[in-house]
């Protein structure tokens, strides 16, 4: 896996120096990079001006720190954390993150060979992304914006103070399980396409809109012939997933979703957060309806993200 190396000095100038030092040092060393990583990510004072280099083996990073003495480690504009949404789970992920266990009082987390089931993929990744920005923030990270793409979004919303854990495990947990009964025979499928060339094909109750990830990234989803037929002679690629998500295959668990949500108190989030997400409403809309994830780096990229 990739290693992070952190490097922190009181200027810029005296960053660039310090660099120059640990990547003097890694190349004439064989300490490890993971022990190098915990070494200067701890015993470290921290200072104003940092950078972070990643890489998977030594030249990796000392090539990252040579490459910050050219172009500095100027940081300007607020910092923004997207967590990612369902398909990006695989087996005994982040299993070592000490935040975990934390997570896993409330929540019922499978990291092995289940983390395909929804209800468990949804909860899985919960647990993970929560592990892991507990990490980053606690070798400094502090950003003013939060987002993420359909349950990554629930993540943000925890970790800006919209719920307490428990509560907030409670939603992923509901989520999970009632979309994991979701009707059989849906199908979801990429397309390279814009979302107006898609927009016309769609079908009221048969096929819709899934995801806009980008100006030609889009997803659909709903009835598996419809969705078949939809992607004959395009560039597509259906998705690996048990159940027809963000379709009307999903109306049937709407109203027990919404009871979950509103009997959990919301507060005004701590960190940037884009939508009316103390609202209920917001988040049964947030699992029926399009992930507008191309919405938010686009608002995030407008604000000087």
């Amino acid at each position: 896996g990739s290693t992070a190396w952190i490097v922190s000095a009181k200027s810029e100038r005296a960053l660039r120096a310090q660099a120059a030092r640990l990547a003097d040092w890694a190349e004439q060393t064989d300490a490890g990079l993971h022990d190098t990583a915990v070494a200067l990510a701890t015993q470290r004072s921290r200072f104003a001006h940092r950078a972070v280099v990643t890489g998977a083996t030594r030249d990796q990073l000392v090539a990252g720190l040579r490459e910050l003495l050219v172009t500095g480690a100027g940081v300007s504009g607020p910092v923004a954390v997207l967590f990612s949404g369902q398909g990006s789970q695989r087996a005994g992920m982040g299993a070592d993150l000490p935040g975990l266990d934390e997570v896993r009082q409330h929540l019922d987390v499978h990291l092995g060979d289940r983390i395909d089931e929804t209800q468990f993929a949804q909860s899985a990744l919960f647990a993970v992304q929560v592990a892991t920005y507990r990490q980053l923030e606690a070798w400094g990270l502090r950003p003013q914006y939060l987002g993420g793409h359909s349950i990554g979004e629930l993540t943000a919303a925890y970790l800006a103070g919209v719920w307490d854990l428990e509560g907030a495990c409670r939603i992923v947990e509901a989520r999970g399980r009632l979309m994991s009964q979701a009707p059989a025979g849906g199908l979801m499928a990429a397309i390279e396409a814009s979302e107006d060339e898609i927009r016309p094909l769609l079908i009221e109750g048969r096929v819709g809109l899934a995801a806009v990830n980008g100006p030609r990234s889009v997803v659909v989803s709903g009835d598996a012939d419809a969705v078949t037929e939809l992607v004959q002679g395009r560039r597509a690629k259906l998705l690996k997933v048990s159940h027809a998500f963000h379709s009307h295959h999903l109306d049937g668990m709407l109203d027990e979703f919404r009871a979950v949500v509103a009997s959990v108190p919301a507060h005004e989030p701590t960190i940037g957060l884009y939508g009316d997400v103390t609202n209920p409403e917001y988040w049964v809309r947030q699992a029926r309806d399009e992930v507008r994830f191309a919405d938010t780096v686009q608002r995030l990229t407008d604000d000087g993200v």
